[in-house]
């Protein structure tokens, strides 16, 4: 078994020490172009702010008026505090809050890799195995980092799946949604929460552990699962379950996603990736062990990840990012997006922004001139 080392952090840099707050009146989006992707919890918007530069805001609906909204903030300072007390190199950066009427949002870094799931199931990009390697040591390292934060060591992510995995324009991995499935329960409404589930419940369902699935409390154990699945997606670059009907019947019966076709995988691998898809391989069926007290600390996953991304070739990791950020297509917001629409003007439930004038304060209007269309 490796050694085991110290969870690494780095102190934050510039001004973001806290979550701050953000007023929506200054971040400008693009009225056009401003969705940038929805799930079960709600919807991320691209905007602009003049000291931030682009940022991602994960807005959500929120029942009721200022009361909700401040207990709702409270909320969301419980969650994010501890974790943004350091700052971890695999931990999506959280900047703030924003609110306006119906609506809180978190403002966030904007990568321009977007998400895991995209990469993984575009058949289009190559990926090879070293910076397979890599992007499941970064995913296990975040993952490590969340579980010992604070003097308690309570913290549990709660929903990891490749969604919620964001990757900068050169590849890196960085866990985001920390907390958020507990806020989209306090604030969504039952209409607009069940439409999202219906769109995501079965990729969100496909990585959750089975305790998890019949009630159990959130706990370590259950990300440990969670990054399970995920090495196999990783792997087979497939989802994991055919349907949710076989999904049910494979869980009840303790049986896990089809792994026949490893064989061939490695038969296909060259001398120094074999190894590879032989570590990727144990960890996963360790990690989505039946029962959880088998599951390996995400510290020791993290160390044996980290001791074999140790012997590859930097040049090699270097130019498989090269080759599938060239077939990504990456583009900068600033190339596609024009913001001039202050983000206050957005009805968080549709996602139609309402014209409103650059500079305008919602709170000199008390909201009847800018909200006028929603009632």
């Amino acid at each position: 078994m490796p050694r085991r080392s110290a969870v690494r952090s780095t102190p934050w840099s510039g001004t973001f020490h806290i979550l701050r707050d953000y007023e929506a009146h200054k971040i400008l989006c693009d009225a056009v172009r401003a969705e940038a992707g929805r799930g079960g919890f709600g919807k991320v918007f691209i905007g602009k702010h003049k000291s931030a530069g682009f940022v991602a805001i994960k807005c959500f609906c929120v029942n009721g008026g200022e009361q909700e909204q401040r207990a709702i903030k409270k909320m969301v300072h419980r969650e994010y505090d501890l974790l943004l007390q350091s700052r971890h190199e695999n931990i999506a950066d959280v900047f703030g809050l924003t609110k306006w009427r119906g609506a809180i949002g978190i403002v966030m870094r904007y990568y321009e890799g977007g998400s895991l799931r995209f990469l993984l199931f575009n058949p289009d990009i190559l990926l090879g195995m070293s910076l397979l390697l890599r992007l499941v040591h970064e995913i296990s390292a975040g993952v490590t980092y969340i579980h010992n934060c604070g003097a308690k060591k309570r913290l549990v992510h709660g929903d990891m799946k490749p969604d919620n995995i964001l990757l900068t324009v050169d590849l890196h991995a960085k866990i985001a949604d920390f907390g958020c499935a507990a806020l989209a329960n306090f604030t969504t409404s039952n209409a607009v929460q069940e439409d999202n589930q219906q769109k995501t419940q079965a990729m969100t369902l496909y990585y959750a552990a089975p305790e998890k699935l019949f009630g159990a409390l959130p706990k370590k154990e259950h990300d440990v699962f969670s990054c399970g699945v995920i090495y196999y997606v990783t792997l087979f670059r497939v989802i994991p379950y055919p349907s949710v009907g076989s999904f049910w019947h494979m869980i009840k019966n303790e049986i896990r996603p089809n792994c026949e076709a490893i064989q061939e995988i490695k038969n296909r691998c060259s001398d120094n990736d074999k190894p590879i898809v032989e570590l990727m391989e144990r960890m996963m069926t360790r990690c989505w062990e039946q029962n959880p007290a088998q599951r390996p600390n995400m510290l020791d996953v993290r160390d044996e990840f980290q001791q074999h991304l140790a012997t590859q070739d930097p040049a090699v990791i270097l130019r498989q990012v090269t080759d599938a950020v060239k077939e990504m297509k990456i583009r900068h917001p600033a190339a596609e997006h024009n913001p001039t629409v202050p983000l206050h003007g957005l009805n968080p439930a549709t996602g139609e922004f309402h014209s409103v004038r650059l500079g305008e304060n919602p709170r000199e209007y008390q909201g009847e001139l800018i909200f006028l269309h929603w009632a």
